[in-house]
């Protein structure tokens, strides 16, 4: 979040970009971010719960 503020905040300042396409940009890009984030972390949570079901079966040979 605070990252995004303070690139909000230089873009509107430095390059003179109207601060309601800033905000509009960077609100895409923070919902694209989340939803991404949570489907690739979904399948590396379901494939770790996976192997760790596997491991827990383990006999002695």
């Amino acid at each position: 979040v605070f990252g995004y503020g303070c690139s909000a905040f230089l873009d509107t300042i430095l390059y003179a970009e109207p601060f309601t396409k800033v905000f509009t940009q960077l609100s895409i890009i923070a919902i694209g971010n989340t939803i991404l984030i949570a489907i690739v972390g979904f399948f590396i949570l379901k494939s770790v719960a996976k192997r760790n079901k596997q491991s827990r079966n383990l006999t002695e040979a």
